[in-house]
C-alpha cells in the first residue's frame, strides 16, 4: 500500500516499485544519447524530479545520493535542493515547469527553469548502465504532469 496524489491505492509488492515513496520511473530508459523533457510543477509545495540508475535499490530506504543512483532535484516548501553535496539553490524565480536534459555519453545530467530556459544545476557523472526518468510526488494531491515535446 502507499500514499500517491492524496488518495490510497493498493497497489502488488513487485521488484520495479519503490516501497519507500510515491515515485514512479519513466517507462523508457536510456543507455545512449541525449534526452529532454519537461514536467509541469506549477505551486507543488513538494517534488522530486530527474533520473536514477537502473539498478537502484527500490526497497531500503536511502537517501537520495548520486551514490544510490539518484541524479535530482527537490523542492521543498520553498527550498530547491541538489545533492552530493546537500545544497540549497537560491533561484530567484520560482519555476512552474522543470526542464531535465541528460546528455548519456557526455556524462551529464541538467535541469533547467522550463519557463526562460535559466540553468538551475548539472551533475556530471560517468553513467555505466540504464538511467530511468524519476519523478516523485512526495504525497502531494496534485500531480506532476509530464508535458509532451509538441505541446511546448
Amino acid at each position: 500500500r502507499f500514499f500517491s496524489s492524496g488518495f490510497h491505492h493498493y497497489r502488488p509488492k513487485t521488484p520495479e516499485r519503490f516501497m519507500w515513496a510515491p515515485a514512479a520511473l519513466g517507462s523508457v530508459g536510456f543507455t545512449s544519447g541525449r534526452h529532454y523533457w519537461e514536467v509541469e510543477v506549477g505551486d507543488k509545495t513538494e517534488w522530486k524530479l530527474g533520473v536514477v540508475r537502473e539498478s537502484v535499490d527500490r526497497k531500503l530506504i536511502l537517501p537520495t545520493l548520486t551514490e544510490n543512483g539518484f541524479y535530482i532535484l527537490y523542492k521543498e516548501e520553498e527550498n530547491y535542493i541538489i545533492f552530493n553535496p546537500c545544497t540549497a539553490l537560491p533561484l530567484l524565480v520560482k519555476p512552474s515547469k522543470i526542464g531535465v536534459y541528460l546528455d548519456y555519453e557526455g556524462g551529464q545530467m541538467s535541469f533547467y527553469n522550463a519557463d526562460d530556459m535559466s540553468h538551475i544545476h548539472i551533475y556530471v557523472d560517468t553513467f555505466i548502465e540504464k538511467m530511468y526518468p524519476y519523478f516523485d510526488t512526495m504525497y502531494n494531491q496534485v500531480p506532476l504532469q509530464i508535458i509532451p515535446p509538441n505541446r511546448k
